[in-house]
């Protein structure tokens, strides 16, 4: 006998099954089963059941904790119903496991024996083997399938708390066995889906929060880190609730699109990483998020994300706050893709005429501008004021085209005797020439907003233009002309109607909304939203034209000088010369300018400049702006006094 004393044989009660109110498979009904992925949590299978082929989440283990969080995930995704989200199929306990439809990109349609399951994948394929320029806009589509789950998840009242590449499933099925026009005719709509997938650590308002920080930090060290929000990784996040776990998954949406958009990186803050000179652990993880550090862009893509990727990088922007309340909604993330055809997006005026279709109308763009205003041509084309100012007077759209057709067709016959039709002019060099020859009555100059050789297609040349474009003097409110270059283009830009407008003479196509012809651009509103749509539209204009991604780029406002006032008298040039504390002046012919904001109030008088660069070098000599009324004199030149400086052609500059 034992020293413990004699056993009884014991009489085994089995546990009750509940019933989960889910679809149920027998694992034994599986054919052709072949394992496709694994990890801690169990494995995942691809086989065929009732003919289709299907996938098999398998768990890993029998502790009665993972199987609840098992049970609870084929809860969640049989609830759940959305295109960006794998159907659910069936469920089994023996083993614990659950069946979802197959997800699978096949790059056989492309020619290629390849397939991947998950985004990660996917760029990180393309990128190797080939480039984006025929897969750069499938990507926003991706991303904006992921952001269509994620709002459907929140709708719902459910964090996912795990959102990274492998989790975001990527399929073609739907073209796959078509034939060949078929195919094209749907991957033109739709060239990839997406789906959100792996729902073992998501909350739902049904479900409790307790322990989820420790049992997302144990997930984050056996996974990627990178992904998680920084107040999970400082230990910031103190009785999480729901919102606080959506704002997590914020985060790491903005991390998912920084990896779209920087393909070759294996993952965010890989760079930083390896300047570290170590591996990306949690303790580095902490130090960035601690010393709020985003991961850089790597170089390769950069022309990509300000064009075709420009969405992705707004997402990653409005998403990769350090602070969780600054983060937007997934119901304002999505308005970014709003904006997929930029050409729906904005108001498209097609001109009749463009240089190409105008005799001898080389290097023609800076001379719109002058046209803008043209007292006689504006009288002589819409019987109006010979005053017509776009400063004081918004121009119907239709006028606006009007203008360029007319500036198109007409003016070069009137600069062509003063220029080279050889040479291109930037507009500072062709103004000169315009005023040397006593072509133009008004007095302005260029205002430089933005003169950058930051390349125009990288992202501090986007900001550069938009900080120049948007942001307002509150002096020169109003409507506003000014001009943009990027060699070998010159636009016209500017305000009218509350709204953003740009006017370009060149041909057109149908890509970007054209005809073949000219065309004038117009926003919405004057909103930040429409500022960045002009400008992407730019952008992908020069784009499309081969312009280089390092060319150079530069905006000016165009301003004028008003309320000319000349001095003749020596009385007069005394008292000036009194005004100004000066004891002596060098010409008995001055000229100064008087402010119309506030007349009553004395003006400093300052002596003309001889040149634009001068006038550009003295900002004490404008005492007040306002966009131009620019008139090209006919017979009379009573208004070219002080433009004593005959020259037929400038220097060139160096730009």
């Amino acid at each position: 006998m034992s020293k413990l004393g004699s056993f009884k044989v014991p009489s085994l009660i089995k546990k009750r099954r509940i019933d989960h109110g889910l679809p149920t498979f027998s694992w034994n009904s599986l054919r052709n089963v072949e394992e496709i992925g694994s990890g801690s949590y169990g494995s995942i299978h691809r086989a065929i059941y009732d003919k289709e082929t299907v996938a098999v989440k398998k768990l890993k283990g029998e502790s009665s904790i993972a199987k609840e969080r098992f049970l609870k995930e084929a809860k969640l995704l049989f609830e759940m119903k959305h295109e960006s989200i794998p159907g659910f199929l069936g469920f089994t306990e023996n083993p614990y496991s659950l069946m979802m439809e197959y997800v699978m990109f096949d790059f056989q349609p492309f020619g290629i024996e390849k397939s991947v399951t998950n985004i990660g994948e996917f760029y990180h394929f393309i990128d190797h083997e080939f480039d984006f320029k025929s897969f750069a806009d499938v990507l926003v589509v991706c991303i904006r399938d992921v952001v269509n789950a994620l709002d459907y998840l929140h709708n719902h009242s459910i964090a996912h708390r795990d959102l990274k590449p492998e989790n975001v499933l990527v399929s073609n099925q739907h073209y796959c066995q078509k034939d060949k026009d078929t195919f094209a005719r749907i991957y033109a709509n739709c060239p990839i889906v997406c789906k959100v997938t792996d729902f073992g650590f998501s909350r739902s308002l049904n479900t409790q929060t307790q322990s989820i920080l420790q049992s997302r930090t144990e997930d984050v060290c056996r996974g990627t880190p990178v992904y998680m929000a920084p107040e999970i990784h400082n230990n910031t996040l103190k009785n999480a609730n729901l919102g606080d776990l959506k704002r997590t998954d914020i985060w790491s949406l903005g991390m998912l699109a920084y990896a779209a958009i920087n393909p070759n990186l294996i993952n965010p803050y890989h760079k930083e990483a390896e300047d570290l000179g170590g591996p990306l652990t949690m303790d580095t993880m902490k130090l960035f998020t601690q010393i709020q550090q985003l991961p850089a862009h790597d170089l390769k893509y950069e022309s990509l994300r300000v064009t075709e990727w420009w969405q992705l990088e707004e997402v990653f922007q409005m998403c990769a706050k350090f602070e969780p309340s600054f983060r937007p909604s997934t119901s304002e993330i999505l308005q970014v893709f709003n904006f997929q055809n930029l050409e729906d997006s904005l108001t498209i005026k097609s001109l009749n005429v463009s240089q190409s279709t105008a005799l001898e109308k080389k290097d023609n763009e800076f001379a719109t501008i002058m046209q803008l205003s043209e007292d006689a041509e504006i009288q002589a084309e819409f019987d109006t004021n010979a005053d017509l100012n776009i400063n004081e007077r918004c121009l119907s759209w239709d006028d606006l085209v009007g203008i360029g057709e007319e500036t198109i067709s007409t003016l070069p016959l009137k600069i062509n005797a003063f220029r080279d039709m050889t040479e291109t002019y930037d507009p500072v060099d062709a103004k000169a020439i315009l005023t040397s020859n006593n072509l133009l009555a008004a007095n302005y100059e260029l205002s430089e907003e933005c003169v950058s050789d930051n390349g125009v297609f990288t992202g501090l040349g986007r900001k550069e233009l938009f900080d120049a474009l948007s942001k307002q003097d509150p002096t020169k409110q109003g409507n506003r002309v000014g001009l943009y270059t990027c060699s070998p283009y010159t636009f016209l830009v500017g305000t009218n109607n509350s709204s953003y407008f740009l006017m370009d003479t060149h041909p057109i196509g149908e890509d970007l909304g054209g005809n073949g012809n000219g065309i004038l651009v117009v926003t919405s509103d004057l909103s930040e939203e429409s500022c960045k749509l002009l400008i992407q539209w730019l952008l992908k204009r020069l784009k499309s034209s081969g312009v280089s991604g390092d060319s150079a780029q530069s905006f000016a406002w165009v301003t004028e000088v008003h309320d000319i006032q000349v001095i003749n008298s020596d009385e007069d040039v005394t008292m000036l010369g009194e005004r100004r504390g000066e004891e002596d002046t060098e010409t008995d012919t001055q000229m100064y300018a008087t402010s119309d904001v506030a007349e009553s109030e004395p003006q400093s008088p300052h002596t003309c400049s001889s040149s634009i660069e001068e006038d550009l070098a003295n900002p004490t000599y404008v005492t007040s702006m306002r966009t131009p009324t620019i008139t090209v004199l006919s017979d009379s030149d009573d208004s070219s006094e002080g433009n004593d400086v005959p020259i037929d052609k400038p220097a060139r500059r160096k730009r």
